[in-house]
């Protein structure tokens, strides 16, 4: 059963709500606060609360709820109750009333749900648009393949890596070998023999007589004599005779790349 200690007090004023429960049960809903009614639970009593209007109006009627230590849930109706103003003289006034930092100020939830909601729209805003990109991309066809590079011109920078480490104590015979390979597969390149890498001395010289002209014979056969002889005759010279050859037989295949004999 729910007591109210008056059902009319002045503005400004306090009354008593309680309701008497059994030992050891939980208050789960109190007496409704609003912006015309401060409610303050009563820490030391369990179902005491005090009440205060802030205007004039009629209050009570609301729910309170609570549960027994049965487990059942109690329910009761606030008695109706209203504050009237005070009237001193020609005067109507406030009295009592507590200070502005006691005042409980409504949680403002309609700008949380502002703010909310433009985060949620900038953070859509920005999905969208990285979709739109990635999107946009994907229309965008690839650049074609850098053009192949000349065989010759990459002969030449391999040719000088090939001098470098010749220089630094490679053997002769390595290099005779790696050389040979090298403008094997240049001249296979240029004129489309794709033979070329594996061909013998021997299966290269009868190649270029049948099909290029007779300077690049001549050159290509002073090359393989220096490459031969470092190659299997166990030489002790270094490579560097060879290295020359080489670059001229290069030089050659690259002007006369276009002539037949």
């Amino acid at each position: 059963m729910i007591q109210l200690s008056r059902d009319s007090i002045v503005l400004g004023d306090t009354l008593s709500i309680t309701w008497q429960l059994p030992a050891g049960s939980k208050v789960l809903k109190g007496p409704v606060a609003s912006d015309s009614l401060l409610v303050a639970p009563d820490s030391t009593r369990l179902g005491k609360w005090q009440l205060q209007p802030l205007s004039t109006a009629s209050f009570g009627n609301d729910t309170v709820k609570a549960l027994a230590p049965t487990g059942d849930t109690l329910t009761e109706i606030v008695p109706a109750w209203f504050a009237r103003p005070k009237v001193v003289g020609n005067d109507s006034a406030s009295a009592a009333l507590l200070p502005p930092e006691k005042i409980q100020v409504p949680f403002p939830w309609d700008y949380v749900s502002i703010g909310g909601g433009s985060v949620a729209a900038v953070l859509l805003g920005l999905w969208g648009w990285k979709r739109y990109q990635a999107w946009k991309a994907s229309r965008v066809p690839p650049p074609p393949p850098p053009p192949p590079r000349d065989p010759v011109e990459v002969a030449r920078e391999k040719l000088q890596e090939l001098a470098a480490q010749a220089r630094s104590g490679r053997p002769a015979r390595e290099t005779a070998f790696a050389v040979g390979e090298l403008l094997r597969d240049v001249h296979g390149k240029l004129h489309n023999w794709t033979e070329s890498v594996e061909s013998t001395s021997f299966e290269w010289k009868t190649w270029t007589g049948k099909h290029r002209p007779e300077v690049e014979r001549v050159v290509l056969g002073d090359f393989l004599l220096e490459a031969d002889l470092l190659r299997y005759a166990d030489a002790t010279q270094d490579a560097e005779k060879l290295l020359e050859k080489a670059l001229v037989l290069l030089d050659v295949q690259d002007r006369l790349r276009g002539e037949k004999p």
